[in-house]
C-alpha cells in the first residue's frame, strides 16, 4: 500500500522547507528517532551535509544506513567529536563548513523546479495529446468536463485552433451562450510533469465548415452521436514544466 507522508514527515519537512538549507550548509539532527530519522532523509534530499547525533548505538547505525555524512555519539565529548569533523574551524570559533554532500539525482528539483514553455512548445504539446479538460460558463456556474480534441491548422495563414465534437446538451449550450473558455492538458511522466493552459473563445462551426473535423484525427471516444463541431480559437496560451521532488518517495520509514 502506498501512502503519503505521515504527520511526523510533514512536521520535519516543513521545518526544513522554512529553513531553506543550501548545498554548502550543514544540517545537524539531534535524536534519530521517529522524527529524527525522517529529518535526516529530508536534509539529504535538500542536498545539505548531514550530522546525526544520538546516544543509542542502534540509532547511530540507522543514521549510517540512511546516508548520514557524519554520526556523533552524544554519550562522549560532543564538542571534541564535532571539532574532529572535516572542515570545523575551531580556531576562529566560526561555523562548520563541511564538504557538500553528493547531490542526489532529484536535487535538480530544488534548484530550478519550474520551466516556462515557449508558445511553439505549448502547441507541440497539445498536438501530441488528445484528451484535456474544458472549463466553460453555463449561466452563473462554471463547469469543467473532459473532452477529446484535435489540433487544426489553417493551410493559408497557419492559424492554429482546437476542434472537438459534442452532442446537444449543456456543454454546447454553454459555449453558445458564453464563448469564453479555458482548456488544460496535463502530463505526468516519472519525476516530471507538464501543464498547458489555453484561454480563448469557442464557436460552433457552420455546416459548410464541419468538414474540417474530417481532416484531423478527431473521433468520439464514446460511441454516441456527436454531430456538432466546436472550435476553440486561442487568445492566450501558456505552459510550464515541473521537476517533482515528492521527497516522501525517497524515505525509508523506521517501524521499530
Amino acid at each position: 500500500m502506498v501512502t503519503g507522508p505521515t504527520c511526523a514527515g510533514v512536521t520535519t519537512y516543513k521545518a526544513l522547507k522554512v529553513a531553506k538549507p543550501q548545498l554548502n550548509e550543514t544540517a545537524m539532527i539531534v535524536g534519530i528517532g521517529g522524527l529524527g530519522h525522517l529529518a535526516l532523509q529530508y536534509a539529504r534530499i535538500f542536498g545539505t551535509t548531514t550530522v546525526a547525533v544520538d546516544v543509542e548505538d542502534a540509532k547511530l547505525e540507522l543514521a549510517k544506513e540512511l546516508g548520514a555524512d557524519h554520526v556523533v555519539d552524544a554519550r562522549g565529548d560532543q564538542a571534541a567529536a564535532l571539532a574532529a569533523l572535516p572542515g570545523h574551524r575551531a580556531a576562529t570559533g566560526g561555523p562548520m563548513a563541511l564538504p557538500a554532500a553528493a547531490r542526489p539525482p532529484y536535487r535538480r528539483c530544488m534548484d530550478e523546479p519550474i520551466t516556462q514553455l515557449s508558445t511553439e512548445q505549448c502547441w507541440d504539446f497539445l498536438r501530441r495529446h488528445e484528451l484535456g479538460r474544458l472549463a466553460y460558463h453555463l449561466a452563473d456556474e462554471v463547469h469543467i468536463v473532459p473532452i477529446n480534441y484535435a489540433l487544426d491548422r489553417d493551410p493559408v495563414d497557419g492559424r492554429r485552433s482546437l476542434l472537438f465534437r459534442t452532442a446537444e446538451g449543456s456543454k454546447l449550450l454553454g459555449v453558445v451562450m458564453n464563448a469564453d473558455v479555458a482548456f488544460e492538458v496535463d502530463e505526468l511522466e516519472g519525476e516530471h510533469a507538464t501543464s498547458v493552459i489555453l484561454r480563448g473563445r469557442a464557436r460552433r462551426l457552420e455546416e459548410d465548415e464541419e468538414h474540417r473535423a474530417e481532416n484531423v484525427p478527431l473521433r468520439p471516444w464514446v460511441a454516441t452521436p456527436k454531430w456538432n463541431v466546436v472550435e476553440i480559437e486561442a487568445t492566450e496560451i501558456s505552459g510550464r514544466g515541473f521537476d517533482l521532488a515528492r521527497p516522501w518517495r525517497h524515505l525509508a520509514i523506521d517501524e521499530t
